[in-house]
């Protein structure tokens, strides 16, 4: 939650994914997904709108309001120690990942060359 300012200033549907939210933290849930957030919407079962959903919820959490948790569940702020944690892990994995196929890249070509 923005600091000195209540879920009141957001439009409805945003407050009321951040109220549902806040209620999964509240009892101990590990965040809420975007099918979640549609069916407390009242929206219609598409994905269309399970996608208005998330890019809502990922606005929230640009904005400080929410934090995406490593599942891409959607967290209440202050959940977490800071802000995108669990990022820096997943990020280190996919340079790992890109290292590795650069290295077999590079041993397949250099035998090639041989």
């Amino acid at each position: 939650m923005v600091r000195g300012v209540g879920i009141e200033v957001l439009p409805p549907e945003c407050a009321r994914i951040v109220a549902l939210v806040q209620e999964d933290a509240a009892g101990g849930g590990d965040g809420v997904r975007a099918r979640a957030m549609r069916e407390h919407l009242g929206w219609s079962a598409s994905d269309a709108r399970e996608q208005a959903a998330r890019f809502r919820a990922k606005r929230l959490v640009e904005r400080g309001w929410l934090t995406e948790g490593a599942a891409r569940a959607v967290q209440a702020a202050g959940r977490l120690t800071r802000r995108g944690a669990g990022r820096p892990e997943r990020a280190r994995r996919r340079v790992a990942g890109m290292l590795a196929a650069h290295q077999a890249i590079a041993s397949a070509l250099s035998m090639r060359v041989s």
